[in-house]
């Protein structure tokens, strides 16, 4: 977070607008509109700019037994990588609202193991053909529709060792080659070099 407001305070100093010239003139003197698409972002500003004690202790006694368990269990079960969805919950359309967290599901899609120091790499894995839709819905917020018949892209993570990124490409690669799930998308041609 240190890092973000440096950059931000940095970028703002460096554009030169006489008006808005860091975080706090941003948020005192632009406009913030609301989008249910996305988080408040003067509220995000705001967090910003407030100073913050960062206490990585229990974070990295997790990332530790955390990257302990995976490597010793890949080694045990002689593992090249892991495999697992890239996401939990279907993509959603653009303009629509986006899908709570619930049960600590999120509904972004990332790699939990990336941020404990292993490699990852997501690769297309084929496509939804039905999704429940989230619309908003006046003073409830959001309800669900559907199911719509959708064709949306769907990815899966290979997970491998750290510093194995090597060997990583080699299982992505393979598993594209094989599956051929990766189709560009009606409106655009296709990746010179690919069949």
């Amino acid at each position: 977070q240190g890092e973000g407001k440096y950059m931000i305070n940095r970028y703002l100093r460096e554009r030169g607008d006489v008006n808005i010239k860091n975080n706090a003139d941003l948020i005192t003197k632009a406009k913030f509109y609301n989008d249910p698409n996305f988080p408040d972002r003067k509220q995000a500003r705001e967090n910003a700019d407030r100073a913050t004690v960062l206490d990585t202790s229990a974070r990295i006694q997790t990332r530790v037994a955390l990257q302990t368990m995976l490597l010793q269990c890949m080694r045990e079960q002689r593992l090249d990588a892991l495999v697992a969805p890239m996401s939990t919950v279907p993509p959603r359309r653009l303009t629509a609202p986006r899908e709570p967290t619930i049960n600590g599901r999120s509904p972004i899609g990332w790699s939990f193991l990336g941020q404990q120091g292993f490699p990852a790499i997501t690769v297309p894995a084929g496509f939804t053909s039905e999704v429940w839709d989230r619309v908003p819905d006046g003073n409830a917020g959001t309800r669900l529709v559907g199911p719509i018949q959708a064709r949306l892209p769907v990815g899966v993570d290979f997970i491998a060792r750290p510093f194995d990124e090597p060997m990583l490409f080699r299982v992505a690669s393979a598993y594209e080659a094989a599956t051929r799930h990766r189709t560009p998308p009606p409106d655009f041609g296709p990746v010179p070099g690919e069949p």
